[in-house]
């Protein structure tokens, strides 16, 4: 259901099949969790996450009974907040439609690339449902509550180019550009430290919880740690020899 790849220290993440039944969608979340706490233990980070559809459009059944509905909804919340913790950077890659719970997905990574024919968004409300998988919140700190309270109140789902409009989205492009876009974000990303840009993306999610003078500290904190990395060296020795470095991720 998921495939799994590593290729020059990004890792990709497709979903093969329509996942639309309430089992498999369960199955896929278990997948999130596991992969995720599988980078975290290893020694190198990888330079981005890359979660993909490969078009397919996902959208959850109606659950059979409220149980269904609370173990269905528990898994997909604990697997978006996953993505949203993990350490490297996160792109969703939306080649096609990416509704409802597929869109609390995408909002849970940092970066957002679709191609212009597809479509997003949270229409739970007109099924007497609401995002239950960290939707709400992530709109609201992704785009202005005005915005935010328009897509959820009525419903829409929205091309792309006015999904971009919105802030929802970083780049949108034709499908034949889609993975063009794609590869100058991961060159400009290789060409950073995954250290640094880990403790960069935790300052400023956490951030949004935090007093100034607490995110601050926080901050201080963090570049402190990032001193005592192997990439620090490394950066500083490319830039006294006067040569692009060579980041490990360590």
């Amino acid at each position: 259901m998921l495939n799994r790849s590593v290729h020059d220290r990004v890792l990709f993440l497709t979903v093969d099949t329509a996942a639309t039944l309430g089992d498999a969608s369960t199955r896929l979340a278990w997948q999130l969790l596991d992969i995720c706490a599988d980078i975290e233990e290893q020694d190198e980070l990888p330079v981005c996450v890359v979660l993909g559809s490969g078009g397919t459009r996902f959208w959850l059944e109606q659950p059979r009974s409220a149980a269904d509905c609370d173990a269905v909804g528990s898994v997909w919340a604990r697997a978006t907040h996953a993505i949203a913790r993990a350490s490297p950077p996160t792109l969703a890659l939306i080649r096609g439609d990416a509704i409802g719970p597929a869109w609390e997905l995408a909002l849970s990574c940092d970066l957002r690339i679709a191609a212009v024919d597809a479509r997003v968004g949270s229409p739970e409300v007109r099924w007497g449902r609401m995002p239950a998988a960290g939707g709400t919140q992530r709109l609201a700190r992704v785009a202005r509550i005005g915005p935010a309270l328009r897509l959820l109140m009525l419903g829409e789902v929205v091309p792309a180019p006015v999904a971009l409009e919105l802030g929802l989205l970083h780049c949108v492009a034709a499908a034949p550009e889609l993975e063009t876009q794609l590869a100058r974000v991961l060159e400009s990303l290789r060409s950073s430290a995954p250290i640094a840009l880990a403790f960069a993306k935790e300052a400023l999610h956490r951030s949004a919880d935090l007093p100034l003078e607490d995110g601050l500290r926080l901050e201080a904190d963090l570049a402190t740690v990032l001193q005592t990395t192997r990439d620090r060296q490394e950066g500083v020795q490319a830039f006294l020899e006067r040569r692009p470095p060579r980041f490990s991720g360590r």
